[in-house]
């Protein structure tokens, strides 16, 4: 049986390939993590514009109950005012 050892020049390029290699992925994961940042700061800032959206219309438009048409009309000319 025979054994082969790996030499120093060997463990050498190895490590020097295996370093090149990471940071290739170092720099791929970094760039689609920039990306992935981007996109969702989009998606947070569109769901923020539709949640201030809807409590303003909360506030501005409040829903009249069944029947209560009085108090409808009533906040319908404080609105007309505002």
């Amino acid at each position: 049986m025979t054994e082969s050892l790996a030499t120093k020049a060997d463990l050498e390029g190895t490590e020097s390939a295996l370093r090149t290699d990471l940071g290739k992925i170092e720099a791929s994961l970094c760039g689609e993590m920039r990306e992935l940042e981007q996109r969702m700061t989009i998606r947070f800032g569109g769901m923020m514009v539709v949640a201030v959206g809807l409590a303003a219309a909360a506030v501005r438009f409040p829903q009249a109950r069944a029947g209560d048409a009085s108090e409808f009309f009533a906040l319908w000319r404080l609105w007309r005012l505002w």
